[in-house]
């Protein structure tokens, strides 16, 4: 019968016959060729060569390809200080991002860029003053600290940046060496007419 209860007429000698032919293959293992023996110049070559394998290599079967970092001189007392002082000014106008998006009477985020700008200096000095006593410290600050190529493209897209952010009303941007637009505008003008 179907799903629905309908009745299925059904060849019952067919299908009997059909099921004894599947059993007789199935207890016949003769039936079933075997494959060809392999000579003896084909077991020697077999042995002889490496297994292939799927997949990658193990580590111990890799190339010795490992990347070696070329050692680099470690980095000045003044190479890691301005770094440092980089990294701080880096916060400070992080602080001054979340600072608008911020209500206006949480004055907190100004507080934090204003406290890590003016500690800028006196953070630098007691990192490099750490550099000094421990080289496992400051093989880090070099790291991540190290000028790369593209250190005066950030130092100069951060003071524009700045600048920009004053001239739209962000007083604190003054911090980061950004002027009030008129008297960006005042310094223009004075040396349009000289």
């Amino acid at each position: 019968m179907t799903s629905e209860g309908q009745a299925i007429d059904l060849d019952l000698e067919a299908g009997l016959q059909a099921f004894n032919q599947v059993q007789a293959q199935a207890a016949e293992p003769d039936s079933i060729p075997a494959p060809p023996k392999m000579s003896q110049e084909q077991k020697e070559r077999v042995s002889t060569e490496a297994p292939k394998r799927r997949g990658r290599p193990g580590k111990n079967e890799r190339a010795r390809t490992a990347k070696t970092a070329v050692p680099t001189a470690p980095q000045t007392d003044q190479e890691r200080s301005d770094g440092i002082k980089g990294l701080v000014q880096l916060g400070a106008g992080l602080c001054l991002v979340a600072d608008q998006r911020t209500p206006e009477d949480d004055i907190s985020f100004q507080a934090d860029a204003i406290t890590l700008a003016a500690s800028a200096d006196q953070i630098a000095d007691a990192v490099v003053q750490t550099c000094k006593s421990s080289e496992s410290f400051a093989r880090a600050v070099d790291k991540v600290t190290k000028a790369g190529p593209y250190a005066a493209l950030v130092g100069v897209m951060f003071s524009v940046g700045a600048q920009i952010a004053r001239n739209h009303g962000v007083k604190a941007a003054e911090m980061m060496g950004a002027v009030p637009p008129e008297q960006l505008i005042a310094s223009v003008m004075e040396d349009g007419t000289n």
